[in-house]
């Protein structure tokens, strides 16, 4: 029994090293490979251990007309113990030796070299085939195979640790690993520790072999023969020789898987077999426990702080990376809070409301993260800092900078800000958001309710996602279910390896797990234009044109009404370059379809003049796929553009939010609509007017329309009216 408890202990050692290291090197998918690659390596082994050893002893197998004492006697011994009779082989070899093997009890086999047979007399040789038996009824094979699939793991583990420790491939200081040299120690201890508790394991198991066989052969001790003269050659072997004392134990060397080795015992205590080696020592004393457990109690020291970085997984790693890029944003400002009149009613509040308001100081709260370090540029959300007010970033060691808006476009809600009398500041690095998967990892850092530096996790739920926002469609979100709330805005959105991809920015109102993130691919053309200039240049291709309709589709044999009728294409613009006419249809932009002119307005709004667009164009039945660099549209021709098509011009105000109208074209949409010179003009479409300038967005966003709603004041009345084309 205590051998019993010592094999389940040692098996649960062997188990205990190869989860600790397997964990340490390549956690749970390390384990299972490290482990089926061991467990291919010995199944085959374990399953045809009987063919593979007999082959490489040349054993010829024994038949009953040539050696009827030992076939009565194995016979025998196997009725007792309750099993089919192995198959008995012998080896052609002088040297004693005996052993076991087979996958189970009804396909084991007994072999015996020629020597033993010469030496041991038939009570030995009884007692021999008796321990071999007590191998079968144990199932030792199984064991020892199992014993060996376990330390084969934990070999092939230990040597992948020490390449990738040696070369440099495995984690590092740096990257929040444990140390290398513990690493490397805890890869040579390993196989050491996993050999001497295989050892122990044969051992446990021969001293059960021993028991069962003494039952089974009714022999309490054998008498075994001097090893010496095992060693003469066969004609002057004796076939007795003279008997030393006897031993009451059979002393078993283990010669590779799939086979239980036997020897009798000698009187050589103190010197080494050439045939059995070093391990052939006459020691009682338990030193393989005090060897195996001193190694193992050294693997555990030395492995102890890999053990420890099991926490420090991708996701703690990538925090502490780019936590300290991470700043909090503050925008202190002043709002004019607005006053009800004394009359309670909607209509008189717009008379009355710059007497009763009153101007008191707001704070706003956002979160925006270090592009560069030595420049002390921040990339945050415009609706962040949008208002004006005094900025102040604090970093996450508690130093605090004072910030000017560097550039900032509420379209693309991106903003730049710069640090004053900062420098050597951590940074962010920057990833690839055209690289990302859906499903994959991804984190998000920032500063929700004021609670700085608050880590949220998630995956990827979509991409190239659109939303509506404030100012209109963006049309390519990352969308992810790691928390996004009210502070997180402009905080950064990292991928396992604590790259940047996305600059958080919204979450759903009325939906949980639901937040969105501008890719970083994006914001990269973003920010190069608010380096440059200090805001985001309006693009077109110089196009117009028209939704299709039933009438139109059938005149151009088309399948769907999808698609955008091209009705004008101004000279000397992109389009025009492009050889693309009125009467062709644009089908699919940068390879996304084109519904209509809102889907087309939609994807060309959110792209930069540094970029390149693929428009997919039908003529005919001709398909074609054209590249087009956007144009920036200056002012001058942005205000023809109003001109011609609207009918009016704007300028700024000289006080107030905005646009005051300069100049009606007679017989213009403008112009029949009934606008005056001296009237403002608050809003085109969903675009707030606050000044001349935005005109042109607001012309950009519904050139193509054929009504837009504008919000109109003249004197003190405010109207909404449709302007149609």
């Amino acid at each position: 029994m205590t051998s019993q408890i010592k094999t389940v202990l040692l098996l649960g050692l062997l188990t205990g090293l190869l989860m600790l290291l397997g964990g340490a090197m390549g956690g749970r998918v390390g384990l299972m490979f490290a482990f089926g690659f061991a467990m291919l390596m010995n199944v085959g082994s374990y399953w045809y251990s009987d063919k593979i050893v007999l082959k490489m002893y040349k054993a010829q197998e024994l038949s009953p007309g040539d050696a009827p004492h030992i076939h009565r006697v194995v016979e025998e011994m196997s009725r007792n113990a309750g099993i089919p009779k192995p198959r008995l082989y012998l080896i052609p070899q002088d040297s004693p030796n005996a052993f076991a093997t087979g996958r189970n009890p009804e396909n084991a086999v007994v072999a015996v070299t020629r020597g033993i047979v010469n030496i041991l007399d038939p009570d030995e040789l009884k007692g021999v085939l008796a321990h071999e038996l007590g191998h079968i009824v144990n199932r030792d094979i199984l064991i020892q195979t199992v014993a060996a699939v376990l330390a084969g793991a934990i070999v092939f583990i230990a040597n992948m640790l020490q390449w990738t420790t040696i070369f440099g491939f495995g984690n590092n200081d740096e990257e929040g690993g444990g140390s290398p040299i513990a690493a490397l120690a805890m890869a040579f201890l390993a196989p050491v520790a996993a050999g001497l508790i295989q050892m122990a394991i044969s051992r446990s198991r021969e001293y059960l072999a021993d028991d069962a066989g003494a039952r089974l052969s009714g022999i309490r001790c054998i008498l075994p023969v001097p090893l010496a003269s095992s060693m003469q050659p066969r004609s002057s072997c004796p076939s007795r020789a003279v008997r030393p004392r006897r031993t009451c134990s059979l002393s078993l060397r283990s010669a590779g898987r799939g086979q239980q080795h036997s020897s009798p015992r000698t009187r050589q205590s103190k010197s080494e077999s050439p045939v059995f080696g070093p391990w052939r020592k006459e020691v009682d004393s338990p030193m393989w426990i005090r060897t195996t457990l001193i190694a193992v109690l050294a693997l555990l020291v030395f492995s102890a702080p890999a053990a420890a970085d099991h926490r420090r997984t991708p996701v703690v790693k990538a925090v502490d990376k780019v936590s300290p890029a991470v700043v909090n944003i503050t925008v202190n400002k002043e709002v004019l809070a607005q006053g009800n009149s004394p009359f309670g009613d909607p209509f008189f509040d717009q008379f009355f409301k710059d007497f009763y308001g009153q101007r008191r100081q707001a704070q706003s709260l956002g979160s925006g993260v270090i592009l560069d370090g030595e420049k002390a540029l921040v990339l945050t959300n415009a609706h962040v800092v949008a208002g004006g007010g005094s900025i102040v970033v604090r970093l996450n060691d508690g130093r605090e900078f004072e910030a000017d808006l560097v550039g900032s476009d509420p379209d693309f809600d991106l903003a730049v800000l710069k640090l004053n009398k900062a420098q050597h500041l951590p940074e962010v690095e920057v990833g690839d958001s055209d690289d990302i998967y859906i499903g994959e990892t991804v984190i998000a850092i920032g500063n929700p309710f004021g609670y700085s530096n608050t880590v949220t996790t998630g995956v990827v739920s979509a991409l190239n996602r659109p939303m509506k926002t404030r100012n209109g469609a963006f049309g390519s979100f990352i969308q992810t279910d790691a928390a996004i709330n009210p502070g997180n805005s402009g905080g950064p959105l990292l991928n396992i390896h604590g790259k940047l991809i996305g600059i958080n920015t919204a979450i759903h109102a009325q939906a949980e797990g639901i937040g969105f993130a501008i890719p970083v691919n994006k914001a990269k053309y973003v920010i190069s234009e608010l380096l440059d200039t200090g805001h985001v240049s309006p693009i077109w291709l110089g196009l117009f044109g028209q939704d299709l309709n039933q009438a139109t589709a059938r005149y151009f044999d088309l399948d769907s009404l999808n698609g955008m009728l091209v009705a004008e294409a101004y000279a000397d613009s992109p389009a025009a370059r492009a050889d693309i006419r009125p009467g062709d249809i644009v089908l699919a932009f940068n390879g996304r379809p084109v519904t209509g002119k809102d889907s087309y307005l939609t994807q060309l709004f959110n792209m930069t003049q540094q970029e390149t667009v693929t428009l997919t164009v039908q003529r005919g039945d001709r398909k074609r796929e054209l590249k087009l660099k956007p144009q920036a549209l200056d002012k001058e021709k942005a205000l023809e553009l109003v001109r011609s098509r609207w009918g009016f011009e704007l300028a700024d105000r000289s006080r107030g939010a905005g646009a005051e109208v300069t100049l009606i074209v007679p017989n213009s949409p403008a112009g029949k609509l009934g606008l005056q010179p001296g009237d403002i003009i608050h809003q085109i479409g969903n675009r707030r007017l606050a000044r001349g300038i935005d005109l042109l967005n607001a012309f950009l966003r519904s050139r193509m329309q054929k009504t837009v709603l504008m919000r109109v004041q003249r004197g003190r009345s405010l109207y909404h009216v449709r302007l149609t084309m």
